[in-house]
C-alpha cells in the first residue's frame, strides 16, 4: 500500500515537473520554434520513464532530449505550426462568408478533425520513432488508421482532462500538459511496443 502511494506521488511529481519544463523551454526558446520540440521532449521523457525505466532526474533527461529535438528538423517544426495556423485561420476567416455552404463547412471541419487526430499521434510517434523526410508527415498519419482505439481513448481523455481543468484551474496550472501526455503516451507507447517485432 505504501509503495503504491509513493509511486503515485512520484508520478504526480513527474507530471508537474514536465509541465514546468515544457513551459520554460517553450517560452525561452520562442513559441514558434520551441512548441513542437518541447512537446516531443515531454513524450520522450515519458517514453524513457515507462519503457526504459530511466530513473535519471527529469531535468537532465529533458535538457538533453530538447537540445536533440530542437536541432533536428527545426524548420519542419516551424512549417507544421504555420500550416496548422493557416488552415485554422482560413476556417475562421471564411466561415462567416459561407454560413450556409454545406460543402465548405464539411471540408473545413474534416480538415480540423484531421489536424486534431494528427496532433494526438504526432508527438508519441516522433518520440518513439526516428523519422526523416516524408516519414515525418506520413508516419503520424498512418498511425491514425493503425491505432483507432488509442485515438478514441485519447480524445476521451483530452475531453475529461479539459473538463477537470475547467472545474479545478489550480490542478491545470500544476499538472498542465503532464497529465494528458502521460495518458496518451502510455496508450501509444505500449501499442508500439506490442507491434515491435511484428510489423516493424
Amino acid at each position: 500500500m505504501l509503495k503504491a502511494i509513493a509511486a503515485f506521488c512520484e508520478l504526480v511529481y513527474d507530471m508537474m515537473l514536465l509541465n514546468v519544463y515544457w513551459w520554460r523551454y517553450m517560452l525561452l526558446g520562442g513559441v514558434l520554434f520551441s512548441l513542437i520540440p518541447a512537446t516531443i521532449t515531454v513524450y520522450d521523457c515519458i517514453r524513457k520513464r515507462i519503457l526504459q525505466k530511466n530513473e535519471a532526474p527529469l531535468k537532465e533527461i529533458f535538457s538533453d532530449q530538447y537540445r536533440h529535438n530542437k536541432q533536428k528538423n527545426r524548420w519542419f517544426h516551424v512549417a507544421a505550426i504555420v500550416l496548422t495556423g493557416f488552415v485554422i485561420g482560413v476556417h475562421h476567416t471564411l466561415a462567416s462568408d459561407y454560413p450556409t455552404n454545406f460543402l465548405f463547412e464539411f471540408t473545413m471541419r474534416t480538415n480540423l478533425l484531421i489536424i486534431l487526430l494528427l496532433a494526438i499521434t504526432f508527438f508519441p510517434v516522433h518520440a518513439y520513432f526516428s523519422l526523416d523526410k516524408v516519414h515525418r508527415w506520413l508516419q503520424p498519419l498512418l498511425f491514425v488508421f493503425i491505432c483507432p482505439v488509442q485515438l478514441l481513448i485519447s480524445m476521451g481523455l483530452l475531453g475529461l482532462v479539459s473538463l477537470l481543468y475547467c472545474y479545478y484551474p489550480f490542478l491545470g496550472i500544476c499538472l498542465g500538459i503532464g497529465l494528458p501526455a502521460y495518458g496518451i503516451g502510455f496508450l501509444f507507447f505500449n501499442k508500439f511496443n506490442k507491434m515491435k517485432g511484428v510489423y516493424f
